[in-house]
């Protein structure tokens, strides 16, 4: 049972990458970096 939990939270993680990637292709670099440095900022 909690080899299906720890497989349905490996690919809730993988969607949420492949998400954000898809999100970053979308953005110019200029902001990506941005919002990468403010996040580096904020602890």
């Amino acid at each position: 049972m909690e080899n299906t939990n720890t497989w349905s939270l490996l690919a809730h993680i993988f969607d949420s990458l492949v998400h954000v990637l898809r999100l970053a292709q979308v953005r110019t670099f200029a902001s990506f970096s941005q919002e990468a440095f403010f996040l580096c900022i904020l602890p």
